[in-house]
């Protein structure tokens, strides 16, 4: 594809992000996220600008790249298919809008994969780790047809529990924009919840306790990952089980998705029948009940997540920690 030569003016400045970049300069990665939103022929352009979605690369450059692609990606949330589906995408032979979907599945997941590591890693600028927070819990959001991406989110929430480094910038952006809302408070302690259960079956079998016995790296890696379990429990606003009634939902569905999403988890199928409210057993439930009743399923969610967190062998700093978090 012929690229139009760059203004005089700013042929200096663009040799040297260019040399900083490696390939690009930021006129062309403005052009190439154009071309990549006007039409299907320069899809090429979106590995070239997920390439760029680096902690390491220029920050102007890496803000450029994630701002199309996120452009690119939200109006065609509906039409991304599953992985399963995607898989398959190669037995229909050359139909090209099966290829297109498997397409985008793959350059989606990679695009997920690329604003996880930016906003976990340390080396990230703090304006492309904010950016990208925003980014993801957008997608979060979106999910299909405006439900919840748990799947997405626990990803994230695995990352941050493995990462190595401090993850306190981070933190205070999940309290500052996230953790008000009722449904991420939700799905932070069932993704806590698997991830400390799944941390902690390490300690099982053969007799011998894996996190304890283990190397001195590997009982390190541990630890770190025990502490920032609980630092991710110890950030989720405490609430009042009792007296809570209002909640506010990050997802776009609200409320009465996450009740629905919760009757289901739940197999309480009976509480989420029908569009035009929340029922119970053929009755019209009353604000105070639903409040009543997600109360319950949070608390019953906090709960578990925090009893997973402190099955785990804490390290004795941690331990201290709990003991004065905790009432």
């Amino acid at each position: 594809m012929a690229t139009s030569p760059l203004p005089t003016a700013t042929a200096s400045a663009s040799k040297k992000r260019r040399s900083r970049g490696g390939t690009l300069a930021l006129d062309e990665v403005k052009k190439l996220g154009t071309e990549l939103l006007s039409s299907r022929s320069h899809l090429n352009h979106a590995p070239a600008l997920l390439a760029l979605l680096s902690p390491t690369a220029p920050l102007d450059l890496a803000l450029e790249a994630l701002i199309s692609l996120q452009s690119f990606f939200v109006p065609l949330i509906p039409s991304i298919p599953s992985a399963s589906a995607a898989a398959n995408a190669g037995d229909a032979g050359s139909d090209p809008e099966l290829v297109f979907g498997a397409w985008l599945r793959q350059r989606f997941d990679e695009l997920v994969a690329a604003l996880v590591e930016l906003s976990v890693s340390p080396h990230s600028d703090d304006a492309i780790r904010d950016v990208a927070l925003d980014a993801l819990m957008d997608f979060v959001k979106l999910g299909k047809d405006g439900k919840f991406h748990s799947a997405i989110y626990h990803k994230f929430l695995y990352a941050v529990v493995h990462a190595a480094d401090p993850v306190d910038m981070l933190l205070e952006l999940l309290v500052s924009k996230y953790f008000k809302y009722t449904d991420i408070r939700y799905f932070t302690y069932t993704s806590l919840d698997k991830i400390a259960n799944s941390l902690g079956s390490k300690t099982t079998g053969s007799g011998k306790d894996a996190l304890q016995n283990g190397s001195d790296e590997s009982k390190n890696r541990s630890s770190i990952f025990i502490h920032n379990i609980y630092n991710l429990l110890a950030h989720v606003p405490l609430m009042d089980f009792q007296k809570e009634s209002t909640f506010d939902m990050w997802s776009t569905v609200g409320e009465y998705f996450i009740i629905c999403v919760i009757s289901v988890l739940t197999l309480d199928f009976w509480f989420c029948t029908s569009d035009e409210g929340l029922s119970s057993k053929g009755e019209n439930d009353s604000s105070k009940d639903t409040s009543t009743y997600i109360n319950k399923k949070l608390k019953l969610k906090f709960t578990k997540a925090w009893l997973s967190f402190l099955k785990l062998p804490l390290p004795l700093d941690v331990y201290k920690e709990v003991k004065m978090f905790l009432p």
